[in-house]
């Protein structure tokens, strides 16, 4: 049988893998050099982009990607977690400016935005309602908005396992917790060539997440 000769042999080969800015730099940069570690025949090609490249035109094994709603593939899907949306700043922004009471009280407080090319993140979204700001400060990069939060610039919106251990610190508070926003998922899209399947599974480390075609 091939897939147990598959298994039983040391596995081998290259990897292609595709995945958000953020998350590659914060969380699954370091695991997939961990895996390379424990695996050094494996090679891998990492690539950080914000775009969505097409898996199977550009030979991807693997795309991460975020999602609150994701549309039809023909790809398999692995969820691998969830992520939520904070509103934090500094204590010392808040004893300046004060702390927002009320979703429309932002309108009156400095705000720190996401913007890269054609996305600008120029609004927030909450559950039960949608928000548009104006900013005082732009970037593409999170831990640009991250730094400018935590030097007291304004009100940033970043991802809660980006912000928790600043909140943990008190270097950064959360506010309006009580509007809550979209929650969103990290999830792995991948072909299932047998000629890959080895080491696409390998780099799954989650016991509990069971893998299901897209429909």
């Amino acid at each position: 049988d091939v897939e147990i000769t598959e298994f039983n042999d040391t596995p081998k080969g290259f990897l292609r893998i595709t995945c958000p800015v953020i998350l590659g730099q914060y969380l699954l940069g370091r695991l997939v050099c961990e895996f390379m570690v424990a695996y050094p025949q494996i090679e891998v090609e990492l690539i950080l982009t914000n775009s969505i490249l097409d898996t199977i035109g550009q030979d991807i094994d693997i795309a991460f990607r975020t999602w609150s709603a994701l549309d039809d593939s023909p790809l398999y899907k692995l969820d691998l977690m969830t992520m939520s949306l904070n509103l934090v700043a500094s204590p010392e922004y808040l004893n300046t400016w004060g702390k927002p009471n009320s979703i429309d009280a932002l309108h009156d407080h400095r705000i720190i935005v996401f913007k890269s090319g054609d996305d600008q993140r120029n609004h927030w979204q909450f559950l039960d309602n949608r928000i548009s700001l104006k900013s005082v400060f732009q970037s593409n990069n999170s831990f640009m908005l991250l730094d400018a939060a935590l030097t007291g610039v304004g009100i940033a919106n970043v991802y809660s396992f980006f912000s928790d251990p600043h909140v943990k610190t008190g270097k950064l508070i959360k506010i309006l917790t009580e509007f809550p926003q979209k929650t969103y998922h990290v999830s792995a899209l991948y072909r299932q060539p047998r000629h890959t399947s080895q080491k696409v599974c390998l780099l799954y480390t989650s016991p509990s997440p069971r893998d299901k075609r897209q429909s």
